[in-house]
């Protein structure tokens, strides 16, 4: 059995799954939304304790306390706004790399799965992946290393295909 799928790996594909739902925004992204909503409270509240310490003394120690829980709010917002910077860096060197290759195949046999692009292959038998993810817009496998297919990289019947081989090969999430 060798089933080989030729792939058209375009960048917007990718860029769709990836940044959906703002994830790639250091504003309004879910993993960090909950922190600057937090930063805009403490900072709110550190400029009335600010302003209210300079007509009234008994503000000015928890002028102190306010600076340190704003430092802190602050630092932790950065932090994961530098997680978000990181993993946006990646995936643009991954699809400026993606960019530099025209011709993407993929060849799944009884034992392996090869990648192809252009004349570069990676091989991976079956059993050196764990599990994966599906849904109708990418599969992912995970193992001693990640692939990551869009679904709009090949036509329906290649991407049930594909699908179908995985869950005979590979127990799914």
């Amino acid at each position: 059995m060798n089933t080989e799928i030729t792939l058209n790996l375009n960048r917007s594909h990718f860029e769709e799954i990836y940044f959906k739902d703002n994830n790639e925004s250091y504003f309004i992204s879910s993993l960090i939304k909950r922190r600057f909503r937090l930063l805009i409270a403490t900072s709110i509240v550190y400029t009335v304790v600010a302003i209210g310490s300079q007509y009234y003394a008994a503000l000015s120690a928890t002028l102190g306390i306010g600076t340190v829980i704003f430092g802190l709010v602050a630092a932790s917002y950065l932090a994961k706004v530098n997680v978000i910077r990181k993993w946006r860096k990646s995936i643009h060197v991954f699809l400026d790399d993606l960019e530099k290759h025209k011709r993407f195949k993929l060849v799944l046999s009884e034992n392996h799965i090869s990648f192809f692009k252009d004349e570069d292959e990676v091989s991976d038998t079956w059993t050196s992946f764990n599990q994966f993810e599906s849904t109708d817009e990418y599969v992912l496998l995970n193992g001693s290393q990640k692939y990551f297919f869009p679904s709009k990289s090949m036509s329906i019947a290649n991407f049930k295909t594909f699908k179908k081989v995985l869950s005979e090969k590979i127990s799914s999430t």
